[in-house]
């Protein structure tokens, strides 16, 4: 009997060892007959995460740059996407790339531009983030420069002249119009208006040249036009002128440089400005030019609108000095990018010419104008649904935004 009982208790333990120093039983990952473990639930801190208490329903999208202008000979250029989630970006070609074109979060891109032999090229990158409706979208602009061998260069009359024996309608890269050596330029008639499109720049730097007739023909300029010097009292010549594809830019770059130059008279027909408008006065610079008369034409402008003058401290004179008003810009009706006036307009007297201004998209910046009190005309421009900042300083009055949106806009002057 007491020999079944130390059997029974022997077995007893010898099971119970068994069960417990074993690793065959132990189950394995493997084994196909493991039960499957429940998923966890999503991680509320991921930021894909729909449930996410601290991610915001459309978080904002933002982009380093809006647009990129690239010479003939190419480059890189490094664009920066800010965003916290899934991005895609599309509008690459076969000479402008980008080294990712999705992604998630933040991240930096280089923008490739490959060397051109041709005419100048633009094309439109399109970042959209989100996936869920609706997405964001912001764009870049990328511009090249079309090749130099395309560019025609005028340093004389005589260049001028050989020139119009080409017969061109039209010029696949820039027209400069620039002083040289020999015979100086100070008229283009001999171009016999026969010019209607320039695919480059107009670029005017030529002191000599006392008015643009010969140019009647030209209808578009897909780059730029630009003029810094020159004896013109008005753009009589581009009458026929309805769209620059980029900017327009009027710079007097020179002690008394562009002095002749009163208005804008010629370009009654200009409509669309693609790029910024900018004029830039220094060193007593334009200090005849006196309103923008001749752009009653002008709806849109599609990126800055900026008016730099200057004033020296040993010189009673200022550049602009017979700028009073905004006459001549009653159509315009949108800036697609900044406003900004700066440095001494001291003349300068009321925007209520601009009476068609819709919309503002960027920046309002009013800097030194003494005699501007009134400012009720960017009221309904700066509303609830504008995003950019509005500054007045140095000037007569010096409202804040939220001053002009309290109907407290103008201001007597003090005698």
């Amino acid at each position: 009997m007491k020999q079944l009982i130390y059997l029974t208790a022997l077995a007893l333990t010898l099971s119970l060892w068994s069960c417990g120093g074993s690793n065959d039983d132990v189950e394995s990952p493997d084994d196909p007959n493991t039960p499957e473990l429940p998923e966890l639930p999503d991680n509320p801190d991921d930021p894909d995460n729909p449930d996410d208490p601290n991610k915001p329903d459309y978080p904002d999208l933002e982009l380093s740059a809006t647009e990129f202008s690239v010479d003939a000979s190419g480059g890189e250029n490094e664009l920066g996407i800010y965003y916290n989630s899934s991005w895609t970006l599309t509008g690459t070609t076969d000479w402008c790339t980008a080294s990712a074109t999705r992604g998630k979060g933040p991240d930096t891109l280089t923008i490739t531009v490959s060397p051109n032999t041709g005419a100048a090229r633009t094309t439109t990158l399109t970042i959209t983030a989100g996936t869920r409706t609706p997405t964001q979208t912001q764009t870049l602009t990328v511009t090249q420069a079309n090749s130099p061998d395309l560019d025609i260069i005028l340093y004389t009359m005589e260049d001028v002249k050989e020139f119009a024996k080409t017969g061109k309608k039209k010029i696949a890269g820039s027209l400069k119009i620039v002083r040289g050596g020999g015979t100086e330029i100070t008229t283009l008639t001999h171009l016999n208006n026969q010019l209607e499109e320039i695919e480059g720049d107009l670029i005017i730097e030529c002191g000599s040249l006392k008015n643009l007739d010969g140019l009647y023909g030209l209808k578009r300029i897909g780059g730029s036009l630009k003029l810094s010097h020159g004896s013109m009292p008005d753009l009589e010549g581009l009458n026929n002128l309805t769209a620059i594809g980029n900017d327009f830019v009027i710079e007097g770059s020179g002690r008394f440089a562009l002095e002749s130059l009163t208005s804008f008279q010629g370009l009654n027909k200009l409509s669309t400005i693609g790029g910024s408008f900018k004029i830039s006065a220094e060193d007593n610079s334009l200090e005849n030019f006196s309103s923008f008369e001749g752009l009653e034409s002008l709806t849109s402008i599609g990126s800055d609108f900026v008016i730099e003058g200057s004033s020296s401290f040993f010189s009673p004179y200022h550049s602009l000095e017979s700028l009073t008003s905004f006459r001549g810009l009653n159509k315009l009706s949108s800036i697609g990018g900044s406003f900004k006036i700066e440095n001494s307009l001291y003349n300068l007297s009321s925007f209520d010419a601009m009476t068609s201004l819709k919309t503002i998209s960027g920046d309002i910046t009013i800097n030194y104008c003494s005699k501007v009190y009134d400012f009720c005309i960017f009221k309904p421009l700066i509303g609830s649904s504008y995003q950019g900042t509005f500054v007045v300083s140095n000037c007569g009055y010096n409202p804040t935004k939220y001053q002009v949106l309290n109907g407290e806009c103008s201001k007597q002057p003090e005698e």
